[in-house]
């Protein structure tokens, strides 16, 4: 069994990539996989409707931030304690 990585110990670049090394393989294959599926789907499709598919993933990402800050307001909200100036949760 090889020896478990531990984040307070000390790095050295070949423990780095090896904690690391998992998520860059799935990223790459994750794009590459995009790439294929984009090209196939392009073609069966046509560019109009490619361009549609495409843009709807970037749009709902691009609104993920906004939604996760709301979410940390919202438990600020509800977490806050009873004798600050905040209103109870009801």
């Amino acid at each position: 069994m090889k020896p478990r990585i531990h984040l307070s110990e000390h790095f050295t670049y070949s423990k780095l990539l090896r904690f690391t090394l998992p998520t860059i393989l799935m990223n790459i294959f994750l794009s590459l996989y995009i790439i294929v599926d984009g090209y196939f789907v392009a073609n069966f499709v046509g560019k109009t409707e490619f361009a549609a598919i495409i843009t709807v993933p970037r749009i709902t990402k691009s609104l993920k931030p906004a939604q996760k800050e709301s979410d940390a307001w919202g438990r600020e909200y509800c977490l806050a304690p009873s004798n600050s100036l905040l209103m109870k949760y009801p």
